[in-house]
């Protein structure tokens, strides 16, 4: 953060001459004490020019900093205090309800287990804490948050949680260099397809035509292309016409 004062003060020492060219005694006390209240009001005016200018750039100052520190705050905080939130689903009706005893319990155990792990001792401090309300490990916050529904979804049985079945395919993409082409690299595609069953190809053409543009747009066009190979279901006819391309 930068700062710049409008004002430009010059504080270099200041040196009263009591001589000016006469004799001492010439010089009476109340000249003395004039060119000394002089001295010092053009003094005051240049540091109060300098103190206002710098009491209007508090305010920015201020909101500077406190955004700067902020995002810090969230930054540092957020891993540490995102596995501390539990959520809880109650239905409508019993907004006003006060909880049981064996909510709380549990929910002291889960406080209990959550500040004695491993994972928030290795966290460590931040740059920006409260010591009185978190003094030690042990005082870490724990929140849950409840929510109240109209209509609450019984939980889910376990079986219906089971993985669908799929199959898993390995997918290779070829893409060819700078000037390049689609062919370049069809020799080698096609060698590893007979070495290898059940593997997924892809010699790119999206940047073929245009390899001198920025790396993001190339990836861009690199990304469409690959989703629409895998979405799209081509991948099929390039397996089986590779061989006639060598």
């Amino acid at each position: 953060m930068n700062l710049h004062f409008p004002v430009c003060v010059n504080l270099e020492p200041v040196e009263f001459l009591f001589q000016d060219g006469k004799p001492e005694e010439e010089l009476c006390c109340e000249k003395a004490a004039w060119r000394i209240r002089r001295e010092l009001w053009t003094l005051s005016s240049r540091v109060f020019s300098l103190w206002n200018s710098l009491v209007d750039l508090l305010p920015n100052i201020f909101r500077v900093l406190v955004t700067k520190l902020w995002d810090g705050f969230i930054t540092n905080n957020y891993e540490r205090f995102g596995s501390c939130i539990f959520r809880q689903t109650f239905e409508y009706s019993n907004r006003f309800c006060s909880l049981d005893r064996q909510t709380v319990k549990t929910r002291q155990r889960i406080c209990n287990a959550v500040r004695s792990s491993q994972s928030i001792g290795v966290l460590g401090r931040g740059p920006i804490e409260d010591m009185t309300l978190i003094s030690n490990v042990m005082d870490h916050a724990v929140m849950f948050e409840e929510r109240f529904l109209q209509k609450v979804v019984p939980p889910t049985h376990g079986d219906n949680l089971s993985p669908r079945e799929s199959r898993v395919r390995d997918v290779i993409i070829f893409v060819h260099g700078y000037q390049g082409s689609s062919g370049d690299l069809r020799l080698f595609k096609n060698t590893l397809l007979m070495k290898t069953s059940g593997l997924l190809t892809l010699l790119s053409t999206s940047n073929e035509m245009d390899t001198e543009c920025s790396i993001h747009d190339m990836g861009v066009r690199l990304a469409l292309e690959i989703q629409s190979f895998v979405m799209t279901g081509k991948y099929f006819e390039s397996h089986w016409q590779a061989f006639g391309s060598c």
